[in-house]
């Protein structure tokens, strides 16, 4: 939880400067995400807070209906009951982003709604954190790693695009 939250004001502190040029610069070792520009690659990194943070409450409410013995409709992805879809991911890399079809306000806004959502994984139990998502329910879920491993590998994901950002802003 702390490091998410330390990352976010840290990429959120990088959005704060920007420019319309500064969003167009290169961003070096993402050219495949979007158009390779610094604004694609923060547009990017604040979709994959998002989509953790959704991972991270289905997360709780599968382990949470699982204890209390609910036995609804089971889907077989968790993700699916975060809302995320194949089609979501699939364009992750594409065209979908761009330096000219960034809102740093939207951006900002999602991140804010993000951290808070990710403040929940301080109040995951030990328990939910020892549990194995489903194999590829999410990045790096393979069946074998435990929630905190997987946001573990998630968010040393993350830190590399906060990473190239900066680097790419000087």
């Amino acid at each position: 939880m702390q490091t998410a939250a330390r990352q976010i004001a840290e990429l959120l502190a990088a959005l704060e400067g920007l420019d319309t040029p500064s969003l167009r610069r290169p961003c070096p070792g993402r050219e495949k995400l979007g158009d390779g520009t610094v604004g694609a690659a923060a547009a990017h990194t604040v979709e994959n807070y998002r989509l953790i943070a959704d991972f991270v409450a289905a997360g709780a409410r599968l382990t949470e209906s699982r204890r209390s013995g609910e036995r609804g409709h089971r889907r077989p992805r968790l993700l699916a009951r975060a809302g995320h879809t194949r089609t979501d991911h699939s364009s992750v890399h594409g065209e979908r982003y761009a330096a000219g079809t960034v809102d740093l306000s939207a951006l900002r806004a999602t991140l804010s709604t993000a951290r808070r959502t990710l403040a929940g994984i301080g109040e995951l139990s030990d328990a939910q954190l020892d549990q194995v998502p489903p194999g590829g329910s999410f990045r790096f879920a393979d069946g074998e790693r435990t929630l905190q491993q997987v946001l573990d590998c998630l968010l040393n994901h993350q830190r590399h695009q906060i990473d190239a950002i900066r680097g790419a802003l000087g």
